[in-house]
């Protein structure tokens, strides 16, 4: 599996939250935040109102098309999305 990683702030109650949670489940953070994560895009991703930015970043989650992408960053992707 591909992995990549992400560096993030959060707010201090927002983390103690998450450590409580995670230790309460026996489940580490990472787990805990990329769980919440898949969940939230599967809600809004499929509600991204310009289409042409929804394919790319369907694609690009699913890794179709990727290895024909001339985009040599995702920054390049996404500024070319307008985003």
């Amino acid at each position: 599996m591909n992995t990549a990683t992400v560096s993030m702030r959060i707010p201090g109650k927002l983390a103690e939250k998450l450590e409580l949670y995670a230790k309460g489940h026996d489940r580490t953070k990472s787990y805990i935040i990329k769980k919440a994560l898949e969940n939230y895009l599967d809600e809004y991703l499929p509600h991204i109102p310009n289409e042409k930015t929804a394919k790319v970043i369907r694609d690009a989650l699913s890794g179709k098309g990727m290895e024909t992408s001339t985009y040599s960053s995702a920054e390049e992707m996404f500024k070319d999305l307008g985003l």
